[in-house]
């Protein structure tokens, strides 16, 4: 079912994020859980070498990489390649577009996979690995194709010429999972994949009036956010929120930060960047800094909502960099994009035009 043909309520949930793995570097995996982690997959793995066991001794491998990531706060490879220290043997935790690579059909040799990283990099992001430790076809499939793929790794090498990544665990990105099994069959979670935690503006309760507006035209809403200043779009925003605007310092991690926002009643945290008309056009990356380091700096608070705010229209591929920095396979949070007609639209809702 489309997202937009669901409830707040329903397109709002949080259902458990998972790996489907097809590959697994057994011998790093084990290297870096903990030994508590260890003694639990132990004790709770099935003993038989059969096929189902074998999958499901995998995936409980999985569940443990990631509460180990979550515990340790590993980052994604776009929070990575934002800091001036990226340190050999780093964990790191992320979905990210590979480019694929057709000789991972072939058996027992090392294969080279670039990674299209949410941001254009100064020098080339590459996975390396062998192919003996793919456990499942569908692996292979993922790898030799442009594709999304969930990644558990480590950095393997930082040089001029390159950063190479070693990963431990791959796969699709998926909810097919036993903590998932109450949530209704008919949202059909398995289609939306990586794009089912985006946020609409209107299922924020505090915006949740500009379901009652009409989309405008260009010649209505274009005027109208060429001329409103970034400090009065702040300051519209914070009296939504029922907060103060808070003056900008060059160490904030965000535009503002609001711990007054909910979805369906329920109480959550959100960051949110705003951009006025200095440079009224389509967003690109480059309005965000270098390296997109101002979603990166957002991804850093303890936020579960990352809001990106722009007085004109929102490209594509700003909202994959925000999609990458907010959705990890271990921590995934919510994302919302806000473009001009929709600013224009909620300000209106609110009698704030």
């Amino acid at each position: 079912m489309p997202p937009e043909e669901l409830t707040p309520e329903e397109r709002n949930l949080d259902p458990y994020f998972h790996i489907d793995p097809g590959f697994i570097n057994y011998r790093r995996a084990f290297a870096f859980l903990s030994a508590p982690m260890r003694e639990f997959y132990n004790k709770h793995k099935n003993p038989s070498d059969d096929r189902p066991q074998k999958v499901y001794n995998d995936h409980l491998l999985v569940d443990l990489f990631l509460k180990s990531g979550r515990d340790s706060k590993a980052p994604s490879i776009g929070q990575l390649l934002s800091t001036s220290d990226i340190q050999k043997g780093r964990l790191f935790c992320s979905v990210e577009l590979i480019e694929g690579n057709e000789s991972v059909y072939e058996e027992n040799i090392r294969v080279k996979i670039p990674i299209a990283t949410p941001f254009n990099s100064d020098i080339p992001v590459y996975l390396e690995f062998s192919t003996r430790h793919f456990v499942a076809d569908t692996g292979r499939l993922e790898m030799s194709r442009n594709d999304q793929v969930a990644i558990i790794g480590e950095v393997r090498h930082v040089s001029e010429a390159g950063i190479e990544l070693a990963p431990v665990i791959m796969g699709a990105p998926t909810f097919d999972h036993e903590l998932n099994k109450d949530i209704p069959e008919h949202l059909e979670l398995a289609w939306h994949g990586y794009d089912w935690f985006e946020t609409f503006v209107g299922d924020i309760d505090q915006f949740s009036r500009i379901r009652e507006t009409s989309i405008p035209e260009t010649s209505e809403w274009g005027p109208y956010m060429k001329d409103l200043p970034e400090k009065q779009v702040k300051e519209n925003f914070a009296k939504l929120l029922g907060e103060y605007s808070r003056l900008d310092w060059a160490g904030e991690l965000a535009d503002h930060f609001s711990a007054s926002v909910s979805i369906s009643g329920k109480s959550s945290t959100a960051s949110l960047i705003f951009k006025g008309p200095a440079d009224f056009r389509p967003m690109t990356p480059d309005m965000l800094g270098k390296r997109a380091d101002q979603i990166y700096r957002m991804s850093t608070t303890p936020a579960r909502i990352l809001i990106v705010q722009h007085c004109h229209q929102v490209e594509e591929a700003v909202r994959s960099t925000l999609r990458a920095f907010a959705v990890t396979p271990h921590t995934p949070r919510r994302y919302c994009v806000i473009d001009g007609p929709t600013t224009y639209r909620l300000f209106k809702a609110y009698d704030l035009i």
